[in-house]
């Protein structure tokens, strides 16, 4: 073999070595077309499964949001009639408070009527008294009017003295009257409407929120606003305002200011603070 077969034998071997290197290069390149396409496919399943669960959160999301708002509607309608249901109560008890207040005007007139006519009696007292002494002093010279005189003046000695025991009678029974009023903690202007009678009666159950129930109800005498004292013995534990009654039960909130220990059931209540 000449040079010129070598060469082209070398050659024909390194054409070999590029060939097999890009046949190798071709087959590391080369995909599975069908298990790529059965990938996109699984792929797009998924996608698709997501995307309808997705719709059906969307849906349950927006069916809960038209729940709140027609729940927030009704909240709001029914704010809105508490709403004229105190504006209504609130117009009622401005009428019974302006009725209270033309009562209290005509009683403070006929206070002041009085008045007048006592101190009309009183002028007129001491003008029989001025009309008394000149008649003593004439006595003398008219003694057929001094026993007229004297017979009146008798007269009017015992009715003064009756007058100043009837005077005394009343004062003590004002002054008994005035310690009654200020050992209960009433005035006279007080409004005994409200005031509860004196009961007696026992704490059946202690709830959250600084609430209790009691034994005593409306048939008892019991109403809202009234104030019960409770008791352990000769412990006293605190006070309660009534918030709402029934025929023989009634809840009280327990007042913070008031309160000096714990408040369990079975203790006893009273109003003979209240």
């Amino acid at each position: 073999m000449n040079l010129i077969g070598k060469i082209f034998t070398v050659l024909i071997f390194v054409m070999s070595l590029v060939f097999m290197a890009f046949s190798v290069a071709v087959y590391a390149t080369h995909k599975n077309w069908k298990e790529q396409a059965q990938t996109l496919t699984s792929t797009n399943q998924q996608l698709s499964a997501k995307r309808a669960e997705l719709e059906q959160q969307l849906a349950d999301t927006t069916q809960k949001l038209e729940q709140e708002r027609a729940a927030r509607r009704y909240a709001l309608t029914a704010v809105q009639v508490r709403s004229s249901q105190l504006e209504r109560q609130l117009a009622t008890q401005q009428a019974s408070l302006d009725q209270k207040v033309k009562e209290l005007d005509q009683k403070s007139a006929a206070l002041d009527q009085a008045s007048k006519v006592a101190l009309a009696a009183e002028t007129r007292n001491t003008e029989l008294e001025n009309k008394l002494q000149t008649a003593m002093q004439n006595r003398d010279a008219m003694f057929a009017n001094v026993v007229a005189t004297s017979d009146r003046v008798q007269t009017l000695q015992t009715n003064e003295e009756r007058l100043k025991e009837r005077e005394q009678q009343l004062a003590l029974q004002v002054g008994n009257m005035t310690r009654v009023l200020n050992a209960n903690g009433l005035t006279e202007f007080t409004n005994v409407d409200g005031i509860p009678p004196k009961l007696d009666g026992r704490i059946t159950a202690v709830g959250a929120n600084n609430f209790v129930e009691v034994s005593l109800g409306k048939d008892d005498g019991i109403s809202i606003g009234n104030t019960l004292d409770i008791f352990r013995g000769d412990q006293y534990l605190g006070r309660i305002i009534i918030r709402k009654v029934s025929p023989d039960r009634a809840v009280g909130e327990i007042q913070r200011e008031y309160r000096k220990g714990e408040i369990k059931k079975g203790d006893y209540v009273s109003t003979k603070l209240g």
